[in-house]
């Protein structure tokens, strides 16, 4: 049985093997690969702000199109920096299209261009 599970596996990533041969992953192979699920188009990543370089990280997760849940309780006690990276991503997320919303005190959401956040409470 895990032979078969193997050699699906194997067989998803292109490694071909020789009879006695064992099969080689490079790491470099796998990188990008998710192997349990179909390939996707966008991706809901978390990030954590803890400085102000992290917010060219998530500007470009929103260029390419994914969601960002953000964690900003490392800097919440640094005012001023947390209020700056806010205000930047707020402002990129104006411009790219995108939306904002906070989901708790130290959590929230982003999104891409042509993804709207529901703001409403029920």
């Amino acid at each position: 049985m895990p032979t078969r599970i193997l050699h699906h596996i194997s067989k998803a990533l292109g490694v071909q093997r020789e009879e006695g041969d064992e099969p080689k992953i490079e790491e470099s192979d796998v990188h990008g690969v998710d192997i349990f699920h179909e390939k996707v188009d966008r991706w809901v990543n978390p990030v954590t702000l803890r400085t102000l370089e992290d917010v060219n990280v998530i500007k470009h997760e929103l260029a390419q199109g994914n969601i960002v849940l953000l964690d900003m309780k490392a800097v919440e006690k640094m005012e001023k920096r947390s209020k700056e990276a806010l205000l930047l991503l707020k402002r990129f997320c104006i411009e790219s299209k995108g939306d904002m919303a906070r989901v708790t005190d130290s959590k929230f959401l982003l999104t891409p261009s042509k993804v709207r956040i529901v703001k409403r409470k029920k």
